[in-house]
């Protein structure tokens, strides 16, 4: 809230549905030009530190976050080779199957 009481809601600058054009116009047949230009400032800065602000807080969690990720990454390389494999049809991996791949085909030909 400014000096004057002046304040745009927030809900006024929700993502999904915020036009600029439309709210200046709303408030600006409401309050000078001046004091909307005040109150528009004040919520970009109030806007930018809340952001640095969370940004800040939630700094060592995403760095956590993405040095576990990276770990994990680390342990599924060895697996590429299996998963890359398992794109293979199913009568290029019956021979590693053995006895089963056996009973597959007699099954196949009933």
């Amino acid at each position: 809230m400014d000096a004057n009481g002046l304040e745009i809601p927030a809900f006024e600058f929700d993502g999904r549905t915020f036009d600029a054009r439309e709210v200046v116009q709303r408030y600006r047949k409401r309050w000078p030009l001046k004091e909307l230009q005040q109150g528009l400032s004040k919520h970009h800065e109030d806007t930018r530190k809340e952001l640095v602000e969370l940004i800040n807080e939630k700094y060592a969690d995403f760095v956590s976050l993405s040095s576990r990720m990276q770990g994990v990454e680390r342990a599924l390389k060895p697996l590429d080779h299996h998963w890359k494999n398992q794109e293979k049809s199913p009568e290029t991996c019956t021979p590693s199957w053995g006895p089963s791949s056996d009973r597959l085909k007699k099954l196949k030909t009933l």
